[in-house]
Formats: C-alpha cells, structure tokens, sequence
C-alpha cells in the first residue's frame, strides 16, 4: 500500500517518473499558490490526466497540494479514432 506521507516527505520525481514530474512540477506550484487545474500531459507514449487542487488547514491557509494523476491513455486513443472517423465519414 501507500504510507500516509506528511507534507514534504517526498518530491513530485521521488513519487512519479521523472520526466512526468518535471511535466507537472508548475501545475503542481498553482496548487500551492491556491490555484486548481486539469490538464493531459504526455510522457513516454502514454497520456496522463493530471489535476491538481490546493489543500487548505483549519484557518484556510493553504497547507499543501493534491495532485491525481490518472493514465488516460486508451481513452485518448479511442476519442482521436472517433474524431478521426467522423472527419472521414464527413468528406
């Protein structure tokens, strides 16, 4: 399983793939700025949901960041067939 970690125990490359971490790293820094986001990122041949969001203590400061990364990348591959095929059938 995975250990509950406080804030800071380990970095973003610690936890994903490096080039990966690196692609998230700024999306990572709104989250800690307050900001959310959601974005696809490729990497390595696969394609990854990321969405970060801001996680705030009692007082609403923001006291660390959530980041999910979902690997997305048979669903990418089945909605480009699916754009592909309407752009055929269409001409």
């Amino acid at each position: 399983g995975i250990a509950a970690r406080r804030p800071g125990d380990a970095s973003l490359a610690a936890l994903l793939r490096p080039e990966l971490a690196a692609g998230v790293a700024g999306q990572y820094a709104e989250a800690l700025a307050g900001g959310s986001s959601s974005r696809q990122v490729e990497c390595a041949g696969r394609v990854y949901e990321v969405m970060v969001a801001p996680v705030r203590d009692d007082a609403g400061q923001v006291a660390g960041g959530l980041l999910i990364v979902q690997d997305v990348t048979e669903r990418a591959r089945l909605e480009q067939a699916r754009v592909d095929f309407v752009s055929t059938v269409s001409h």
